[in-house]
């Protein structure tokens, strides 16, 4: 039979935020299959008390020791029925609704699971791993910016919050559920950055910079095996469910952790805002959160909690209205449950958005990195080092004019020329014992790491190494493409410039676009003209424009060509043109092996089939080339 029934919560439950951030879950992921799943039972009459469990220090914590009681607008999730609050005194809530139990397959008995608030439980339900029930909930990875009165955090606080109670315990036809947190709050207060010096006028496009916020990312450290949003188990004391949820509990994520799992997203072009009758709606901000220059302004992102273990460090992104970006690691972060971790900055960007393209690539399992917006390119006249203006960009021929006061740009460049220690980027032909040996990432040799560029700190960027590369194109867990899984990478142009297409892990091909699957992750480990003609792909099988470019986040390798340490450009007679450089690129990594004569290991992405066809080419993941010669250099940034 179906019944109303009343939900009457204690006077004595508070709904206190924790203020911690995510410890990494260990657990091996319960099995599900689908005939595990409870059944949903008859309709029952039933009063249910909630209230939040004891001890003081293991279920609750308080924010500026203050509790948030219930409101008008509330909304609970028991089983999966919503219950609206009715009326609220002093404290206590009354919720109504029709009951329903789970009915067990393996005990027999009624189980009752609830949520809080029901907004955030998303198919929210109870399985069965072997004879152990588990609730399972969805931690979602984008939230919405919403305004907190730091006097009142009654106001708002607890809708990002989330808890679960459970219980398979009725006595006198009533149940107690007592709930207990699931997610924490991590608070992060930002002020206006500088709008005049050195520290904003590095920003080319800066017009009120560093005013305004339009997105937050967390990164759980580099190396916990931990995740942050995807289906979540709660576990239970003794791996065993007990009414009233027991002391211990634990969110262990479901499926295999993935550097995309490993983020949480705070949007702020939308405003969360709830009005009296508890509708959620999203106001939109499209140029973000206005900043103040002389008071923080607070941003709260909801973490799981997972009390197994804990987070060394963990990596903080702060975009402004430009798309300009600050990066801050918080190192040596102690989990206490009953702590708010708080970071106090002030909006100073370190990246300039034109300097790096927004989107994650994995290069091993735990780690991504952005890629900077250009090949390097450097001016022997004036010292100054820069990305080249457009994805595509390249010098071409006119490198061979490289020498110390030339007052062009050159893009190819002699292992380890940074300009430490006299390898100085003008340096060509000389001697294998001149150039730096082994690995040179985040050295001085780096050319990203040594110097100023753009305007950026030194350390800002770095040289990718072979094994990052190898991993980037062959290993890493991407997005379908055209039909292909784990789509990587494509051969293609810009225009009317040949190259590669990296593929970000999580990619849309945009309709727009042209790309031909045949294009996508063709391989052939082979050196150079001795590919097979089966290997090779048709430059015009995958093109788009550079406005399409920079739209789809896409990033382009363009071919560069080599220069020799003769400065001759590529090689032999009649291939000293634009036309045979379209057809050539080698890279640059950071971990060049060579003793007496050997070579360098470098990244050969495009080499062409046929030095008559501009328009095919075959390609090899690594090949061996002198140091002495120039190859380009492409740079990235860390998500870590």
């Amino acid at each position: 039979m179906s019944m109303k029934t009343y939900i009457r919560l204690l006077r004595g439950f508070a709904l206190v935020l924790a203020a911690v951030v995510l410890c990494g879950c260990h657990k091996d992921d319960p099995v599900v299959e689908e005939e595990e799943l409870l059944q949903e039972g008859s309709t029952v009459s039933v009063n249910i008390e909630a209230s939040l469990a004891q001890p003081d220090n293991m279920q609750k914590a308080f924010l500026r020791k203050d509790s948030v009681e219930w409101e008008d607008g509330d909304v609970i999730r028991v089983n999966n029925r919503n219950y609206t609050i009715h009326r609220h005194e002093g404290g206590v809530g009354y919720f109504h609704g029709d009951a329903n139990t789970f009915k067990s397959t393996f005990d027999g008995a009624n189980h009752w699971f609830a949520v809080y608030p029901a907004s955030l439980a998303n198919q929210t339900q109870m399985i069965k791993d072997g004879n152990t029930p588990q609730i399972c909930v969805t931690i979602p990875q984008t939230q919405y910016y919403q305004a907190v009165d730091e006097s009142n955090p009654n106001t708002c606080l607890k809708d990002m919050n989330y808890m679960v109670a459970y219980t398979k315990t009725m006595t006198n036809n009533s149940i107690s559920l007592q709930f207990m947190n699931l997610c924490a709050v991590f608070k992060i207060g930002l002020k206006a950055g500088p709008t005049s010096g050195s520290e904003a006028n590095f920003l080319k496009n800066y017009s009120s910079a560093n005013q305004r916020v339009k997105k937050i990312v967390l990164y759980t450290s580099t190396d916990a095996n931990a995740a942050f949003h995807g289906n979540g188990f709660v576990m239970f004391a003794s791996n065993k469910v007990t009414d009233n949820m027991g002391i211990n509990i634990a969110i262990n994520m479901d499926g295999t952790v993935t550097n995309d799992n490993r983020k949480l997203i705070l949007d702020c072009t939308k405003q969360r805002v709830k009005d009296a009758n508890g509708n959620v709606s999203y106001n939109t901000l499209s140029n973000g959160v206005e900043l103040n220059s002389s008071t923080y302004t607070y941003f709260y992102i909801m973490v799981p909690i997972n009390l197994t273990a804990g987070l060394t460090d963990m990596c903080m992104e702060v975009f402004d209205q430009h798309g300009n970006m600050m990066k801050k690691t918080l190192h040596g972060i102690t989990v206490k449950k009953n702590q708010m971790y708080k970071s106090d900055l002030q909006l100073k960007c370190q990246y300039s958005a034109n300097s790096f393209i927004d989107a994650d690539f994995s290069v091993d399992a735990t780690h991504t990195v952005k890629f900077t917006s250009g090949n390097l390119q450097y001016q022997c006249s004036t010292k100054v080092w820069r990305f080249a203006p457009y994805q595509y960009g390249r010098i071409g021929k006119n490198n061979k004019n490289v020498a110390n006061g030339y007052d062009g740009y050159i893009d190819l460049f002699c292992y380890g020329t940074s300009g430490y220690n006299k390898k100085y980027p003008y340096s060509y032909g000389e001697n294998l014992a001149f150039y730096p040996k082994g690995v040179i990432s985040q050295s001085n040799y780096d050319w990203g790491w040594y110097n100023y560029i753009g305007g950026h700190p030194k350390q800002a960027f770095f040289l990718w190494t072979k094994n990052q590369v190898l991993y980037l194109l062959q290993t890493r867990t991407a997005s379908t493409v055209k039909g292909k899984d784990n789509a990587r990478y494509a051969i293609g142009k810009v225009g009317d410039y040949n190259g590669i297409f990296l593929f970000p892990d999580e990619f849309t091909l945009p309709n727009d676009i042209n790309i031909n699957a045949s294009n996508i992750n063709i391989r052939t480990d082979l050196n150079g003209a001795n590919a097979p003609s089966s290997a090779q792909v048709n430059h015009s099988d995958a093109s788009c424009t550079n406005t399409q470019l920079v739209n789809s986040k896409m990033v382009f390798l363009p071919c560069a060509g080599q220069m020799y340490g003769t400065k001759e450009i590529y090689s032999g007679t009649n291939y000293t043109t634009d036309q045979c450089i379209a057809r050539y690129a080698n890279y640059h990594v950071s971990d060049a092996d060579h003793t007496g004569t050997a070579s360098g290991i470098n990244l050969n992405l495009c080499w062409p089939y046929n030095h008559n066809n501009s328009n095919k080419t075959s390609i090899c993941y690594t090949n061996s080339f002198s140091i002495q010669h120039g190859h380009s250099v492409r740079l990235i940034l860390s998500n870590y």
